[in-house]
């Protein structure tokens, strides 16, 4: 009799598991991008830069070096990314310096 309930109660959870709903984390938006002044005035010294992270939202737009059959408008996704770095200002405050670049995900909109 133990048998039959214990493959009873494995079937249950495993009905349980495949139509559960999956638990998901939403992807998080993209942080603005820092347009404004991004250079510090004469620092004295400054970190290294941080990895690239994509800000603002990705963008399509045409782009002739994606013109291929299965893309004939040559349609391109483009991002925004920036880097920061810290730097020590002359008088001692601090400052943080971005640079943004724009590149291309891939050769297609979404």
């Amino acid at each position: 009799m133990r048998i039959p309930l214990l493959r009873l109660l494995f079937v249950l959870l495993l009905l349980l598991f495949i139509t559960a709903p999956p638990i998901v984390t939403p992807a998080a938006a993209a942080a603005a991008c820092h347009w404004g002044s991004t250079a510090c005035p004469s620092p004295s010294s400054c970190a290294g830069w941080s990895t690239n992270y994509d800000c603002d939202a990705a963008f399509c737009e045409g782009d002739d070096s994606c013109v291929t059959i299965p893309n004939p408008n040559g349609n391109a996704t483009f991002q925004y990314r920036e880097k920061f770095r810290n730097c020590t200002l002359q008088d001692g405050s601090s400052c943080r310096e971005y640079q943004i670049s724009l590149v291309r995900k891939w050769c297609h909109c979404p």
